[in-house]
């Protein structure tokens, strides 16, 4: 549940992409490491918010996710859901004698 409602809140994070912007205002710590977690959904070498402390690195760290990012050189991960149902395979289930329509 509560890793529910953290991915819901990463989900909903509307993404920082202006370095200068950020330089300006950069925000709470609590925003910047939302935005830092959603950075790192998209780049694995984006640093977790539990290796970073200080508002300063924060903003430093973002400010680099962002560059990245913009750059398109970002590499991807692919979450993994091991709870998905494949609902587009047809199934024997049916208990037709034959698979043939």
């Amino acid at each position: 549940m509560v890793q529910d409602a953290k991915r819901v809140k990463i989900d909903a994070v509307v993404a920082r992409l202006d370095v200068q912007d950020i330089k300006n205002a950069p925000g709470t710590c609590v925003e910047l490491e939302l935005q830092l977690e959603w950075h790192w959904r998209q780049d694995s070498q984006v640093p977790k918010k539990m290796m970073i402390k200080l508002k300063e690195a924060k903003i430093k760290a973002l400010v680099e996710a962002v560059e990245h990012h913009n750059s398109g050189q970002w590499v991807v991960i692919l979450p993994v859901n091991e709870n998905s149902i494949q609902v587009d395979i047809p199934s024997d289930l049916d208990e037709e004698d034959s698979d043939w329509e």
